[in-house]
């Protein structure tokens, strides 16, 4: 095989965790699935507006299933409120997911090793309710 010149080679990095701190993010997909446990989830991928050398990271927003528990219910639908009023989505006792992408907000971001992985992520630490 003859050589394969590939423009970017040199150039191209890892990606970069960034510190923790308040950032201005962007969600830039949005996938949902249901789980084997039948929840519906929606995986947001979130970046770090304006930096493009930083990794990006996942935040899971976890919808309530009728037969949880009312405790349960409460606190997935806070969660969920919480993530949509930090990325400036309008609620009427529910949202459409196709509008996150490409919402901005600002948030703390905090630095974790989740259990049974070896590397460091970005974690989306959102703000409460005013």
């Amino acid at each position: 095989m003859s050589f394969i010149q590939l423009e970017g080679l040199n150039e191209v990095a890892e990606p970069q965790i960034q510190p923790e701190g308040s950032y201005d993010l962007v969600i830039s997909d949005v996938e949902d699935y249901v789980n084997d446990n039948g929840r519906t989830i929606i995986r947001l991928r979130l970046e770090f507006e304006g930096n493009d050398e930083a990794a990006s990271f996942l935040y899971w927003i976890s919808l309530p299933k009728e037969d949880d528990e009312i405790e349960t219910q409460k606190l997935l639908l806070l969660s969920t409120k919480r993530c949509l009023a930090a990325f400036g989505i309008s609620i009427d006792d529910g949202f459409d997911p196709s509008d996150l992408v490409g919402a901005t907000g600002n948030s703390a971001v905090s630095v974790e090793i989740p259990e049974g992985m070896d590397n460091e992520v970005n974690v989306l630490k959102l703000p409460k309710l005013k």
